[in-house]
């Protein structure tokens, strides 16, 4: 009795295992094949906003690929999507400026050396203005 339990037990554990090791490819013929939409890139890059408009701290202004438009006043450039990002709440302006780019720049030998003018966009973000409050002491 005793042995055939062992035997049993053998049998049992040998199934028990082989099920678990073994794993079986799943059969994909069965599902339904998976369509993937493209993403549209294209509609959503640009300006989000219109000049004047009135934007909040943390709202990206543009959505570009490669430095196209310049951060200017109270606007922050993303490193790692070139989307420019308010800092602060204010009017949102677009200019037209000059360049003047630092001297570790591939654009700074354009614009000393051979004296080229070079006019970008840049986009501000206008903060409105602060009025001040005077605590004025009394003396006796």
């Amino acid at each position: 009795m005793l042995q055939l339990v062992r035997v049993l037990r053998r049998d049992v554990l040998k199934t028990f295992v082989r099920s678990f090791a073994v794993k079986k490819k799943p059969n994909y013929a069965d599902q339904p094949e998976k369509i993937n939409k493209p993403v549209l890139v294209k509609t959503l890059r640009g300006f989000q906003f219109n000049d004047g408009d009135h934007v909040y701290k943390g709202d990206i202004l543009v959505r570009q690929i490669g430095l196209e438009i310049y951060p200017g006043e109270n606007v922050r450039l993303n490193r790692d999507t070139w989307d420019l990002i308010a800092l602060r709440n204010g009017r949102f302006t677009i200019t037209t400026e000059t360049l003047s780019p630092y001297p570790d720049s591939p654009l700074y030998p354009v614009v000393k050396e051979e004296g080229r003018v070079l006019r970008r966009p840049f986009v501000h973000v206008i903060a409105p203005p602060t009025v001040p409050v005077f605590k004025l002491k009394r003396y006796l």
